[in-house]
């Protein structure tokens, strides 16, 4: 789980079990893409305003109470099995794992939705077209409904490039050929 911030592992485990718990109702209820929605815009929160992070991690001196009035506006609005489990968070003082619920949510629901994540290496930058281009010619290859480019850019790599997904590496570099080429005339 990624995060600008530390929390205790009893934390992140607390929030793993709602975010199961809560991926299991929703997906049974069929409103999977209303909580998603819901976690992402809380998610937003805590990413837009990272004190709040910290009211929650560190909340001896607040009750929970205050905790749940500060998530006021958004409770109106939220998904409302998002607001059960918020709730019962509150109720079990297990404030700390509220800002991660959401990325313990997200892999359950990307795996439900295939949601892929690959990465892309070029040696240069690619334009927005060939990216989409990509993006679309793996997802077919991959089978999934949606595959998230993560691109970066090594000049070391000299031309070409490599796709890396769930453990696999497929390499087109030019280094990788040029490696290939070399290898071979060494045979001879």
């Amino acid at each position: 789980m990624s995060h600008a911030f530390s929390l205790s592992k009893e934390a992140v485990n607390q929030a793993k079990g709602y975010a199961k718990a809560l991926f299991d109702i929703a997906n049974e209820k069929a409103v999977l893409s209303s909580v998603y929605d819901s976690l992402l815009q809380l998610h937003t929160i805590f990413q837009s305003t990272p004190d709040a992070v910290q009211i929650f991690m560190q909340n001896e001196d607040i009750s929970g109470e205050a905790l749940e009035e500060a998530l006021s506006p958004y409770l109106l609005q939220a998904e409302a099995w998002v607001v059960k489990t918020l709730k019962l968070m509150f109720k079990q003082e297990h404030y700390a794992g509220i800002p991660v619920l959401y990325q313990a949510f997200l892999p359950m629901y990307e795996a439900s939705q295939s949601i892929g994540h690959i990465k892309v290496c070029s040696a240069v930058e690619l334009n927005p077209e060939l990216l989409q281009t990509l993006e679309a010619r793996l997802s077919e290859i991959f089978g999934l409904s949606q595959a998230v480019i993560h691109h970066e850019v090594d000049a070391d790599i000299l031309g070409g490039l490599y796709v890396e997904y769930k453990g696999l590496r497929f390499d087109a570099t030019l280094k990788r050929q040029l490696a290939r080429f070399e290898e071979a005339l060494s045979q001879l």
